[in-house]
């Protein structure tokens, strides 16, 4: 957000004199405020609009379709971790219901690490 020094009027803003101010949900790139509680209507600074638009998508794909498997061992220490109430019991059927396999690229990427470590 840019620091506005005038209104939609083109009138300067003075910042100190501000007693109200209005943010909407439905209109983010604007600022409604007051300078006195008994002023009927606001008064607008724009705050947004200009420039480039940013480059994120306004809606995002999903990437997959169910749950991506984790490793057998992985799992088994996550259970053991519900078992000794590491984890709370509210999560427990949770964790109990992650998919896993045997092949699991992941599982082979940490016992390569852990042979790296132990040479």
């Amino acid at each position: 957000m840019k620091n506005r020094s005038v209104d939609e009027n083109s009138e300067k803003v003075n910042w100190l004199k501000i007693k109200v101010m209005r943010y909407e949900k439905s209109n983010p790139s604007a600022i409604k405020f007051k300078y006195n509680y008994s002023d009927e209507e606001f008064k607008i600074i724009r705050v947004g609009g200009r420039g480039r638009p940013p480059k994120c998508p306004q809606t995002l794909k999903q990437l997959y379709t169910k749950q991506i498997p984790i490793s057998d061992a992985k799992k088994k220490d996550l259970l053991k971790l519900c078992n000794t109430e590491a984890i709370p019991k509210e999560f427990h059927e949770w964790y109990k219901n992650i998919p896993s396999c045997t092949k699991n690229k992941d599982a082979n990427i940490i016992i390569t690490e852990f042979e790296d470590q132990s040479e």
